[in-house]
């Protein structure tokens, strides 16, 4: 353990960010007492602070370690500690100012962990109550991003239809859809990326439909939506949304990268300059 580890608590902001390198440094292996000590100083420090958003990144360092490791528990503890974290702030938030992006940003990485325990468990209920307290912490704080909105139900549509719920699944992707499109009218705001998001969005909506009609049409828009993106928005070869139009979503040949769903780049959060983190693949 370093010496910033054993020393006073009083820079949590400094001993925060020790203890996280550590938990990154980790190897799977190691001796039990080191690995409880790690964990107790990462709890007691939690309790110390519990709105501190650089705790809660300790708090994420540890449940990515737990869920690398494949010991589940315990990283889903350290990541339901981490999302406790978020909901005190975006509670603390007043509801008539335009939230801090870093929170929504860091509530969201929380959710996504969380989400990715829990498909890598099976439990695809909870990742779509995952997205569903998304939406509502959007609608909470009243977050004027449309775009980010549009991709969390593009996404629990996308585990509508995993989980063999069609219907639900149409309702969700219909909503996003007409959010892109809404957006598409806003040219400054709606990207080659965003553009992008709308194709998938269609493909999964056609996935949704009973008859092969209905599919077809979704899927041309989809295309349609990709040539109005540009090259490059594209993820290679000359019809990127054929690999999706070729062979159902629930397969894992056209699962997205985001909440374990299908799909191009998630939106960058607005405000936080950075590209957005859920970006990365799951384990």
């Amino acid at each position: 353990m370093s010496p910033a580890a054993e020393g006073p608590w009083d820079d949590v902001a400094v001993l925060a960010a020790s203890l996280a390198q550590q938990w990154a440094a980790t190897p799977a292996e190691v001796p039990a007492e080191r690995m409880r000590r790690l964990r107790d100083l990462t709890e007691h420090l939690a309790d110390r602070a519990p709105t501190s958003p650089e705790v809660a990144g300790l708090l994420h360092a540890a449940c990515d370690f737990y869920a690398r490791a494949g010991q589940h528990r315990l990283a889903h503890g350290m990541g339901l500690r981490a999302l406790a974290v978020w909901r005190a702030r975006a509670d603390t938030a007043p509801s008539t100012a335009t939230p801090i992006p870093a929170t929504v940003a860091g509530y969201r990485d929380a959710l996504h962990a969380l989400a990715r325990l829990h498909r890598a468990v099976g439990v695809l209920h909870e990742v779509a109550d995952a997205l569903e307290e998304f939406l509502e912490l959007l609608q909470l704080l009243q977050v004027p991003d449309e775009l980010l909105r549009a991709w969390a139900l593009r996404e629990l549509g996308a585990v509508m239809l995993e989980v063999g719920r069609p219907d639900a699944a149409d309702h969700h992707l219909t909503r996003a859809a007409q959010l892109y499109r809404d957006l598409r009218g806003h040219r400054l705001r709606f990207s080659a990326a965003a553009a992008a998001e709308h194709a998938v969005c269609l493909v999964l909506l056609g996935w949704a439909q009973p008859d092969q009609a209905g599919r077809e049409r979704h899927f041309t828009a989809a295309r349609a939506a990709v040539s109005v993106a540009g090259p490059a928005a594209r993820t290679g070869g000359p019809d990127p949304v054929a690999a999706m139009t070729a062979t159902d979503p629930t397969a894992a040949a056209a699962m997205l990268a985001e909440f374990g769903t299908p799909a191009w780049p998630a939106p960058v959060i607005t405000g936080t300059g950075r590209p957005d983190p859920l970006t990365a693949p799951g384990p």
